[in-house]
Formats: C-alpha cells, sequence, structure tokens
C-alpha cells in the first residue's frame, strides 16, 4: 500500500484551517482539522480507511464491530469498519448523554473498536466507550484519522499529555499526529486579543 501523507491531504482539500477555533474537548485552537471535507471524497475515505485497518490488522488485534460517535465518526468510522469487513453502529446524543438507540445491540464480551475522525482529549470516544461497555461489550482499542497530539497513538513520537482521556492500557490507532497548541479559555491568547472562537464542528459547547 502506498505511503500516506494525511497533512498534504488535509491541505489540498482545504481542511487545514487557521483562525480562533471552540474544538468538542471545550479547548481553543488556532487551527482546526475540519474532516468532512476530506471524507466528502469516498475514494479518499477508502484509501484512509484501508491505511487505518492496515494498522490494525498488523497488530494482531480482534475487532468484532466498529462504534463511532454521532456524527463527527460516523464516515471515518464506517468506512474503517468496511476496510476491517466488521459490522459498524453508532452512538448519538441523547439529552445531552451519548446513547446507542435505532435499534443497535451488542452482544456480551463482543470486541469494539471506538473510530473518531479526529481524536484531541477523546471525550467523546470514551462517551461512547462507556455506553457500550455498560451492555456487555469490550472495547479494545481506539482509532482516528488524525490524532490532535493529546493522546499517544501507536507508533507515535509525542507524549502522552495529562488532558488525555483515553485508557493508557488500549492501543489508539491514528495515521498522523496534529500537535497544535490547545489552550484553556482562561489561557487563551486569542481571546486575551479580543477574537471571539468559532465552533466548525458538530457539537455546540
Amino acid at each position: 500500500m502506498e505511503n500516506i501523507n494525511v497533512r498534504e491531504i488535509y491541505e489540498k482539500y482545504k481542511a487545514l484551517l487557521k483562525g480562533h477555533f471552540l474544538l468538542s474537548s471545550g479547548k481553543h485552537s488556532e487551527y482546526y482539522l475540519q474532516s468532512a471535507r476530506v471524507l466528502e471524497y469516498p475514494e479518499v475515505a477508502e484509501k484512509l480507511a484501508k491505511a487505518l485497518a492496515k494498522q490494525i490488522n498488523e497488530s494482531g488485534i480482534k475487532v468484532d464491530t466498529v462504534c463511532s460517535p454521532a456524527i463527527g465518526g460516523l464516515l471515518a468510522g464506517y468506512e474503517l469498519a468496511r476496510a476491517l469487513g466488521v459490522r459498524f453502529i453508532f452512538t448519538e446524543r441523547v439529552k445531552g448523554e451519548m446513547t446507542l438507540r435505532r435499534g443497535f445491540e451488542v452482544k456480551e464480551n463482543e470486541n469494539i473498536l471506538i473510530c473518531e475522525d479526529i481524536i484531541t482529549t477523546g471525550g467523546s470516544a470514551m462517551e461512547a466507550a462507556r455506553e457500550v461497555e455498560k451492555r456487555g461489550a469490550k472495547v479494545v482499542a481506539f482509532a482516528a484519522i488524525a490524532n490532535r497530539g493529546v493522546c499517544k497513538r501507536v507508533n507515535g513520537k509525542n507524549e502522552r499529555k495529562k488532558e488525555c482521556k483515553l485508557p493508557e492500557n488500549l492501543p489508539f490507532f491514528a495515521l498522523e499526529d496534529f500537535d497544535f497548541e490547545v489552550y484553556d479559555k482562561e489561557n487563551c491568547p486569542m481571546c486575551k486579543n479580543g477574537s471571539t472562537p468559532i465552533k466548525p464542528g458538530s457539537r455546540g459547547n
């Protein structure tokens, strides 16, 4: 399989944005990865998913089902499930709580991989993980097209930061690290300069 330069792909599709952004984690950043602009092209989504599936298959981890938090992780998760040849389900927010609905069910000890398009702290991924685990399934790994550099991916060069919410004992697979500086609202230099962040993603916080 050809080597994939994820950063070049995001730049090509104008999906690496610069400005003042409010991330789904609640933190602020000067940069934002708008994966929808990349994943709207099925042939690109397929290529990225196959590269991610290759990492997972080479690890030897058994995956029965891929689960993604809606809506940001849906396209990435579906394509990854297709590349792995497994089932795909998703969780969605109901009154603020990540919930498995639409008739989706999981079995006792079913091996589930949680997939997002981008993982910053891993908060949404962990909400989805807790939802399937409370129904008896077993989360075996996490995956994303890109890692914002807070968590440490398999074979990644960055160090895990204290803000990472993913468990240290489970592998996290991603294709690229985008280690952009992120700030709490109170310490955001852009806010101190009078700028107001925008939220281009899927959650309204």
